[in-house]
Order: structure tokens, then sequence, then C-alpha cells
């Protein structure tokens, strides 16, 4: 997924995120509206089905039940997969956007911000006393507001002479007062080195990747209705593998009904 500007790419994975929702809202609709009005007529059939035994009709049930877990269970690992497929591409391009290089300054911008930042750090060094210190570095960090490209440059000095003005001071106020007023300019420059879509995009991206860690199944939503299925489709809603591993054979089966068209109905 690549994009021209900042902007579009914050829209293209808004609509990444409406995509991945939708896949997973999908599943509910599905569930609600086909599979399991068909699972419980055929349910209904087979109970009125006057050529089988109470026994006969309870084998069939199981069966049945087994045939509708493994159909399901397959279908949700083919969404997750899908819906996974979207997240990664979400991750993979709001990484690749908020490691991206903000253009740099032309060689004489560069120079000319060069001198004066070096006149203000020099202000820095050679202040007397606590609030002259502070205001140096005041100074000194509202370079930053030039833009993303100046913020990020001095950020890092800012951080570096902060410090070391804090460590250099003796007297426990005048440090309490330094870390207090540099904290805040420093959190203020901080936000200056990253875009207001940057941020966005940041945002996208937690979101991705609390989505693409969380469980595919609302099992909180859909509980009610895995469990009228069987009580192993609710147990393994989000764990086809475990369930494939136990139920090897059974998944044989119903693969094998299925491709000669002998599921129940």
């Amino acid at each position: 997924m690549t994009v021209e500007n900042t902007q579009t790419n914050v829209e293209v994975l808004k609509g990444k995120l409406m995509e991945a929702r939708s896949i997973q809202g999908d599943l509910t609709r599905y569930m609600a509206r086909e599979f399991m009005p068909e699972v419980r007529e055929a349910r209904q059939n087979i109970g009125w089905d006057k050529t089988l035994t109470a026994q006969g009709k309870k084998e069939k049930r199981e069966k049945h039940a087994f045939q509708r877990e493994a159909a399901l269970l397959t279908y949700i690992e083919n969404e997750h997969k899908s819906y996974s497929a979207v997240l990664g591409d979400i991750v993979t391009a709001a990484e690749d956007i908020l490691l991206k290089d903000v253009e740099a300054p032309s060689e004489r911008e560069q120079s000319l911000f060069d001198l004066e930042a070096k006149k203000l750090q020099n202000a820095v060094t050679f202040a007397a006393t606590t609030p002259a210190k502070i205001e140096a570095l005041k100074n000194y960090a509202a370079l930053g507001d030039r833009g993303q490209a100046y913020a990020k440059q001095v950020h890092d000095k800012f951080t570096e002479m902060a410090a070391e003005v804090i460590q250099g001071a003796t007297n426990p106020t005048d440090k309490v007062a330094l870390t207090k007023a540099l904290g805040t300019v420093h959190s203020q420059l901080e936000s200056l080195t990253v875009s207001d879509e940057q941020k966005e995009i940041a945002g996208i991206l937690d979101t991705a990747k609390r989505m693409k860690n969380a469980h595919f199944v609302n099992t909180a939503v859909l509980g009610n209705a895995l469990k009228e299925v069987s009580p192993n489709t609710f147990k393994y809603a989000n764990d086809r593998g475990t369930h494939l591993a136990l139920f090897n054979e059974e998944y044989g089966e119903y693969l094998q009904a299925r491709k000669y068209g002998n599921l129940i109905r």
C-alpha cells in the first residue's frame, strides 16, 4: 500500500480499518442471516424424519453438529486470514510513513539555522542563574517552531542540554524548578517533531495492532449462537488449529462428505 501525500495516507488507512471492521462484522451477519437458520432448519428436519428411530435421530444430530462445527470454524479461519492481511497492510504502511524522513531544509537554510542555534546554545552555557538558564533553554527550544525538520534537530540537543543543566544544579530547589519548567518545554517541543497527520497515523497504527492481537471472534456477542452449534464451536472459535488437531479424523470425514455432496441439510 503506497501513498502520494500524508493526508491521502490517513484517508486510505482509515478506509482499510473500516474494511477490517467490516470483515469482522460480516461474521455476525453471516451467522444471523445464513448459517444459523440453516442449522435450525436441518435439525428440525431431523426431528421430523419418521424413518429414523430416536437413537438414529440422536446420531444424525451429533453428526450434523460436527459438520456445522467444522464448516463454521473453517469459515471463521478464512475470514480471520483476510482480516489479518488487511490489518497487516495497515501496520506496514503506517510504519513506513512514520519512519519516512521529513524533507530537509536547503543547505542555505540549514547554515543560517545552525548559526542561530549555536548562538542560543552558548546563551544556555553562560547563563549564570537558574531562571536565566530556563529562559535560555526556552529560547533555544523556540527554534522548533520553524518546522518539523528543525524541531527534530532542536529536540535532541535540547534534551541533552536540559539534562546537563538539571544534573549541574546543586540546590535542590533549583533542581526541582528546572525539572518542572524544562519538562514542560520538552513536551511542547516533542509535539512539534511529529506532524498532526503523523499523530493521526500513529493512532491508526495503534488501533490496527490492537485489533490484530485481539480475538477475531467476539464470543461475548456470538457466544449463544456458537454454543447452539456445539460447545466445541464456542470453545475453539478463536483456535481452529487446536480443534483440527483434536478432531483430525472427524474433520477428514467432513471433507469427504462435503466433496461428494453428502452433508446433512
